[in-house]
């Protein structure tokens, strides 16, 4: 008698396990899917993923020579390498950003892999919009080029591609040190110099959206 009962325990225990390790499992490749879908949405690829992922490293390969920045260049590095399976590129790219494999994420892990996506999927975007606009097979531009953007309380954004080129540096370096020169003389607190230039830069692109309207007017 105390022999079935014990094999009846034992088969209880073991039953019960097999089902934590299925529970566990199931959980994983949920995670593993919320991971896929929030990357396929921050950067606004196609499904499935295997599709994402292509489109992925062939943007991903275009901007590699031009991204110096270290997390942007790890991510990029990340997107552009086709040689391991989908899977194991997909737990590769988790870890990558929250520096932790997803087998051990908890739930405050998934929030900051969104967070980080997020933040490099814009990065990237941004760096993107600037590389893509050279002409296809064009040689690369010799000018420095900066992405400027200002948004209104409104939620109107200003923006603007402005192009650095090589003779126009020091110029450019001249009057961005009389600038800091004046603020740092005024002794004002870090965000109040970041606002005055904040609205400086808003006024020229305020100025020069005015005057490419006003010229568009006059050719009228």
């Amino acid at each position: 008698m105390d022999a079935e009962a014990d094999e009846a325990q034992a088969r209880g225990f073991f039953g019960a396990l097999r089902g934590a390790l299925l529970e566990l499992q199931t959980a994983y490749e949920r995670l593993l899917k919320e991971i896929g879908a929030q990357f396929i949405a921050a950067m606004d690829l196609p499904e499935p993923l295997e599709a994402g992922r292509a489109e992925a490293a062939q943007r991903a390969a275009a901007l590699k020579e031009h991204v110096t920045e270290q997390g942007l260049r790890a991510y990029v590095g990340r997107l552009c390498d086709r040689t391991l399976a989908d899977r194991e590129w997909q737990e590769s790219l988790a870890a990558l950003l929250v520096r932790k494999a997803p087998k051990s994420w908890t739930d405050d892990d998934l929030l900051a892999y969104g967070i980080e996506l997020s933040a490099l999927a814009a990065q990237f975007k941004r760096v993107e919009e600037i590389v893509t606009i050279e002409a296809p097979g064009a040689a690369p531009s010799q000018s420095r080029r900066l992405r400027v953007a200002v948004t209104e309380p409104s939620g109107e954004e200003r923006r603007e591609l402005v192009s650095i080129l090589p003779g126009e540096e020091s110029a450019v370096e001249a009057v961005a040190k009389e600038l800091e020169m004046t603020l740092h003389e005024k002794k004002l607190a870090h965000r109040v110099r970041l606002a005055a230039v904040t609205e400086l830069a808003r006024r020229l692109l305020q100025d020069e959206a005015g005057d490419v309207v006003g010229g568009s007017d006059e050719q009228s």
